[in-house]
């Protein structure tokens, strides 16, 4: 029996497989800008929430859902 490994990755000059296209980095990234640059951003503002040491309310800023499972209460905007 051989020890010899088998190879799956593609090797240098292998013909790309059907479905998959090569491209740059540079036109992968600016696929990604153009992705993020069309995709809205969550809405963020302020939170309040208590400081488990000292009981304090502290403001972060967060999604509305995300201030709610922290049992916070949102109050939008930018914090203090």
């Amino acid at each position: 029996m051989s020890n010899a490994k088998k190879t799956t990755s593609v090797q240098q000059g292998a013909a790309p497989q059907a479905g998959i296209k090569s491209v740059s980095l540079d036109a992968f990234l600016e696929d990604v800008r153009d992705v993020h640059a069309t995709t809205p951003e969550p809405e963020r503002g302020a939170c309040l929430v208590k400081d488990p040491k000292t009981g304090q309310s502290v403001c972060i800023r967060t999604s509305p859902e995300a201030c709610k499972a922290l049992k916070g209460t949102f109050v939008g905007g930018p914090c203090g």
